[in-house]
């Protein structure tokens, strides 16, 4: 096994004469088995993903509600600011997201319809849904919902 390490290149980086020296050294005295493990670790140091950072979204009126659903990925969590009474439709939820209610209340209005899961895990936590409207292939069905939801995962 050959290591090759370009000291010319390493120097264009930023790297000074004594610390190609030293790294030159350094290396000279890997050799075998103890080389090859210090490839191996550093491989694997670098083809470790970069972690993934969920987001989470304050609401407090309608259209904030409406921009996170449409806005949240997959991990992402909906945190209730304060009862929200709906203004409009909320767009389908789509994704593997967490709804934290906060112990508020997403009032539908007697107009508006609630959450619509189409797709992904949603797990509604804390929130009471009152007041919303059922619609069904677009065809209204003037029916309130006022669903107890504590804890509750829709699959």
């Amino acid at each position: 096994m050959t290591l090759t390490i370009d000291l010319n290149r390493a120097h264009k980086r930023g790297v000074d004469g004594s610390r190609q020296q030293a790294l030159a050294a350094r290396l000279g005295r890997l050799s075998g088995r103890r080389l090859a493990l210090a490839l191996l670790a550093g491989a694997g140091a670098s083809a470790v993903a970069a972690p993934a950072y969920a987001t989470n979204y304050n609401v407090g009126d309608t259209g904030q509600l409406y921009n996170a659903i449409q806005s949240a990925g997959n991990g992402d969590t909906i945190t209730f600011a304060q009862t929200i009474t709906l203004s409009a439709n909320l767009p389908n939820v789509t994704k593997n997201v967490t709804i934290n209610g906060g112990g508020f209340v997403l009032n539908g209005a007697t107009q508006y319809r609630g959450f619509v899961v189409t797709g992904g895990n949603v797990a509604i936590n804390n929130l009471q849904i009152a007041n919303t409207l059922v619609q069904h292939h677009g065809l209204e069905r003037r029916k309130l919902l006022t669903p107890d939801l504590a804890n509750r995962v829709a699959r």
